[in-house]
């Protein structure tokens, strides 16, 4: 059985040497960060997303646990699986939406 304590870290143990920055989208717009993890080459590979509006209002949020996978793989699943919420959603559906990922391969 899954133990809430075993999710949780303890942020002093933890380096923090990258800084993130986050810009919100424009007026009325939404952006989607997206990302995609791999361990190894393939390896067990996760996704996950966040959607915010242009006041930093998280409206969605996604990660799954993917199996054995490449890392762009996962980077166009976390893509993918983005694209598939903002179209099943009517209340994102017909708004400025942009999908970001750090993944040059992925979106070029």
């Amino acid at each position: 059985m899954l133990n809430v304590k075993d999710l949780c870290v303890d942020s002093k143990k933890m380096k923090n040497n990258r800084i993130v920055d986050w810009k919100p989208p424009a007026f009325d717009s939404l952006k989607f960060n997206v990302d995609g993890s791999v361990v190894g080459k393939p390896g067990p590979a996760g996704v996950g997303g966040v959607l915010r509006d242009f006041n930093g209002k998280i409206l969605c949020l996604f990660s799954y646990h993917m199996g054995i996978l490449d890392s762009n793989v996962a980077e166009l699943w976390a893509i993918k699986i983005a694209m598939d919420l903002c179209l099943s959603n009517p209340m994102i559906t017909g708004r400025s939406i942009s999908i970001v990922s750090n993944s040059k391969v992925a979106v070029s």
